[in-house]
């Protein structure tokens, strides 16, 4: 099994989409998820970019072509970690947690 079916059948569960909803969500024919989840072919890159923006995972990752990658940017939008979108709100506390590490260590000078 490609690395990219596993990835996407992995991510197509935990989604919890139906293949329409997938489907109406990627402006990508139903037809096509059907055949992208039974192993048929892969999809073009930016098919798979497109899939991985609904489904909220790294479009690396999904592809199969950055299976060890812990955290990865993309672009100016998204920015992951363990293949997921990190969330607005992930961020703002992500955010916190360096503010406070910068005032931790400069206390320590």
């Amino acid at each position: 099994m490609s690395s990219f079916l596993t990835n996407f059948k992995y991510a197509f569960d935990k989604s919890h989409l139906t293949q329409a909803e997938l489907s109406r969500l990627t402006h990508i024919p139903r037809s096509n998820i059907h055949d992208y989840l039974a192993g048929k072919y892969i999809p073009k890159e930016g098919r798979v970019i497109e899939l991985a923006k609904v489904l909220g995972v790294n479009p690396g990752w999904l592809s199969g072509s950055e299976l060890n990658s812990k955290y990865n940017i993309e672009n100016m939008d998204n920015l992951y970690l363990d293949n997921q979108i990190i969330t607005d709100s992930e961020m703002k506390q992500i955010i916190n947690f360096l503010r406070l590490l910068r005032v931790m260590n400069t206390n320590k000078k």
